[in-house]
C-alpha cells in the first residue's frame, strides 16, 4: 500500500477483558512484483462510529518475524498496546518501493465482522477519491472482500498485584501493596492470623475497578499485643470471584516507653505536680 501512502484497516471488539497485545499475524502477498518490503508499520485506533479514529497505539519500521518473502507477515510490537473492552481498528502498512519489488496487498475475506474494512489515501492514487477514512468497498471501491485477513495474540491482563510488605511499628502493623494494573477490581478484604487461630477478616480497602496504571494501598492494624501475625489479601471481583494473595508474617514488639514531663508550677514552694508515663503493665 506503499506507493501512494494508502492505508487499509480493519476493526475488532473486546467484551470485558484487558489485553495486552503483543503480536498480530496477517495474510497477505505480493503483486506486480516479488517483494519483499523491507519492513512494516502498525497502528491501532479507536473507533470513531464505524471507521477508525483517535490513534492509540503505532509502531514504525518493524521487520516482520517472519513472512518476508511470501508477504504474510508476524509483527511483533516492540512495546505491547494495552486494550480495554470496546471496539478498535488495527492498520498495517508494507515499506516497500514499488519499482522493482511491486506492491504488498492485504488479503480479504468476504465475511464481514462488525464494520466494513477502511480505507484511505491520501495520496489519491488507485483512482479512489477516499483520502480520508472510508469502507474500502461500497464506499472506496478497492477490492471485493469486504474484510480483511488478520489474527491478534496476547495476553488477558488481571489484577497483578506488584507488591505486598508489612511494618510493625509499637503495638500497630502497617500494610502496604501495589497493583500493577486491575480487572474488575471489586477491592481487598485484609485478613489476619495469629498463633493456632484461623483467618479472620479484619478490613476492607476498595480497588480501582479496571485500570492499566499502578495504584498503591495501605491498611494499618492496631492495638496489637506482643506475638507473631500472620496476613493475606483476599482480591474479590466485581463477579464475586477472589484469590488470595501470598502471605506475609510480622512480630508485634510493645517496647517500655516511661516519660517524664515538666514539673509545676515551676519554681515550687513548698510542693509541685510530676505527671509520668509508662508502658502497657506486662506480666
Amino acid at each position: 500500500n506503499a506507493t501512494y501512502d494508502s492505508f487499509a484497516a480493519d476493526d475488532f471488539g473486546l467484551l470485558d477483558d484487558i489485553w495486552s497485545v503483543t503480536q498480530i499475524d496477517l495474510l497477505g502477498a505480493y503483486y506486480n512484483g516479488s517483494g519483499p518490503a523491507s519492513s512494516a508499520n502498525v497502528w491501532f485506533y479507536s473507533d470513531s462510529v464505524g471507521l477508525p479514529g483517535q490513534i492509540i497505539y503505532s509502531a514504525l519500521n518493524i521487520i516482520p518475524v517472519n513472512g518476508l518473502t511470501t508477504g504474510s507477515f508476524s509483527i511483533m510490537l516492540p512495546n505491547p498496546v494495552v486494550l480495554f473492552e470496546g471496539m478498535y481498528w488495527f492498520c498495517v502498512q508494507a515499506n516497500m518501493d514499488q519499482n522493482p519489488y511491486g506492491q504488498w496487498g492485504w488479503t480479504e475475506r468476504t465475511i464481514t465482522d462488525f464494520s466494513e474494512s477502511a480505507w484511505r489515501n491520501p495520496g489519491g492514487g488507485f483512482g479512489t477519491t477516499c483520502t480520508s477514512w472510508q469502507h474500502r468497498v461500497t464506499q472506496c471501491g478497492v477490492g471485493t472482500g469486504p474484510d480483511l485477513c488478520f489474527n491478534i495474540i496476547g495476553d488477558i491482563i488481571p489484577v497483578e498485584l506488584s507488591s505486598f510488605e508489612a511494618t510493625s511499628i509499637g503495638s500497630k502493623v502497617e500494610l502496604r501493596w501495589s497493583t500493577a494494573t486491575e480487572l474488575n477490581n471489586l477491592g481487598f478484604e485484609i485478613e489476619r492470623k495469629e498463633r493456632d487461630i484461623e483467618y479472620r477478616k479484619i478490613g476492607f480497602v476498595s480497588g480501582f475497578g479496571t485500570t492499566a496504571e499502578s495504584h498503591n494501598y495501605n491498611y494499618t492494624d492496631e492495638d496489637l499485643g506482643p506475638g507473631n501475625y500472620t496476613f493475606r489479601l483476599k482480591q474479590i471481583d466485581l463477579s464475586g470471584t477472589f484469590e488470595y494473595s501470598n502471605s506475609i508474617e510480622v512480630e508485634v514488639i510493645n517496647e517500655l516507653v516511661f516519660s517524664i514531663k515538666q514539673n509545676y508550677p515551676n519554681p515550687f514552694n513548698p510542693s509541685t505536680n510530676i505527671q509520668y508515663a509508662i508502658g502497657n503493665r506486662q506480666f
